[in-house]
């Protein structure tokens, strides 16, 4: 058996957040690009901080929405690929979890936001999302 690495101490992140979504707090978050172009990939690296325990294994999902709400792009997974699920966080300690999402060609030049939420994939049901920012696709 082995125990996983954990953290108690902020990450090091570009963006400062303090957003309760259910049981942990998004702590911070630095994103690649705010203007990326169609067809690139863009990595987003979410701070998580765990306030209290859960017995649900919760999923992140991260949404690149468009003005009337269509997801354009996504990605989603068990935090620090699939390595962390969240029945395993403890109460205060810190979590470093990166993402891709592939933006597709066809993507027309607009402002999108950039959305990161948690769900239980036995369900669908959401606990809860944020938006992180606006992304300018050109």
């Amino acid at each position: 058996v082995t125990a996983p690495q954990r953290s108690f101490t902020t990450p090091a992140l570009e963006q400062i957040l303090d957003e309760r979504l259910g049981f942990v707090r998004l702590a911070a978050f630095t994103v690649s690009s705010l203007s990326p172009r169609a067809g690139e990939v863009l990595a987003l690296t979410l701070g998580w901080q765990a306030l209290a325990e859960t017995e649900i294994s919760y999923r992140v999902f991260v949404h690149v929405r468009a003005a009337e709400g269509g997801v354009r792009a996504q990605a989603d997974g068990v935090p620090v690929s699939w390595t962390r699920p969240t029945t395993g966080w403890l109460p205060g300690e810190y979590l470093v979890d990166s993402y891709s999402v592939e933006l597709p060609t066809d993507m027309d030049p607009a402002a999108y936001q950039l959305v990161v939420g948690l769900y239980d994939p036995a369900t669908g049901e959401r606990l809860a999302e944020t938006t992180l920012a606006t992304l300018a696709v050109r």
